[in-house]
């Protein structure tokens, strides 16, 4: 129920959602280092 409350949320925001994403997978790439 969460989720869908989030994942409509964030279908109108989209490019934040996109920046939210890379910032996530770059901060992981570089945790790996």
């Amino acid at each position: 129920m969460l989720l869908s409350i989030r994942f409509a949320f964030y279908s109108k925001h989209l490019p934040l959602l996109d920046f939210l994403l890379f910032v996530d997978e770059t901060s992981r790439l570089l945790s790996k280092l």
